[in-house]
């Protein structure tokens, strides 16, 4: 399975209200009415920037204000979908109306299951996005490995994060010659955590994180250009199983 996502800058004079607005009743919509599209899409989440911020977050304020999130069965079907006429005719023209398309970043991404809590649902709630830049002197190949092989571990064996947190997710984008349709990619991967509110969200990066999971970070990330932002999801389009 491959995740492409898109994360989103709004168009200069939008407000929040207005982007999230137009990008989930209008552009979501308009997306999956489309027939040459929608048999490509496995899953479609809209997961839209929350404006309160912590000072756990990396920067001052998010530099996207959502994440469009698309699965897909194989990096064949990503390619077709991105090459499909109907995304030049149709997605491409309504995406103008509501994004600056020049600062939005897309990746192409594997997901890594780290954590699910038992019967927690998987979407909904409060969903918080760090995106990483690996360490200088690092390959993309080694940051991954560092952070599934190292880091994740540390996270589930520090109980306050385990009991504040839903679910978490790594996912890893991919070398930039699989898809180099898009061009090089300007992040390394996504890490994903869900919580059931935002007071869980807080709970998770309190002491013990700062004492030992933070301290871990800079090993394989480069903070001046990290960023992160919470978010609410909305499942637009999800395949049905047989």
């Amino acid at each position: 399975m491959i995740k492409i996502v898109e994360l989103l800058v709004r168009k200069p004079g939008m407000t929040r209200a207005e982007f999230s607005d137009y990008w989930l009743n209008v552009h979501g919509p308009l997306a999956m009415s489309i027939p040459e599209i929608r048999p490509h899409n496995v899953k479609y989440v809209q997961s839209h920037t929350l404006g309160e911020w912590h000072p756990f977050l990396a920067g001052e304020e998010s530099l996207f204000a959502g994440a469009a999130e698309i699965w897909l069965d194989s990096m064949e079907a990503a390619m077709a979908l991105f090459s499909e006429p109907k995304f030049e005719e149709v997605v491409f023209p309504d995406e103008e109306k509501f994004l600056d398309r020049d600062k939005t970043e897309i990746l192409v991404l594997t997901e890594h299951l780290v954590y699910q809590r038992p019967g927690a649902p998987i979407h909904g709630g409060v969903k918080l996005f760090e995106v990483p830049v690996r360490r200088e002197g690092m390959t993309r190949n080694e940051c991954h490995r560092y952070w599934y092989d190292v880091h994740g571990p540390m996270v589930l064996d520090t109980p306050s994060m385990v009991a504040n947190m839903r679910r978490y997710v790594q996912s890893h984008t991919v070398d930039d010659d699989a898809f180099s349709m898009i061009g090089p990619m300007r992040y390394d991967g996504l890490a994903e955590l869900w919580f059931d509110s935002a007071d869980d969200l807080t709970a998770c990066f309190g002491d013990e994180y700062l004492a030992t999971v933070h301290l871990d970070e800079p090993n394989f990330v480069n903070f001046e250009k990290a960023t992160a932002f919470m978010t609410t999801e909305h499942l637009i389009n999800e395949r049905p199983t047989t």
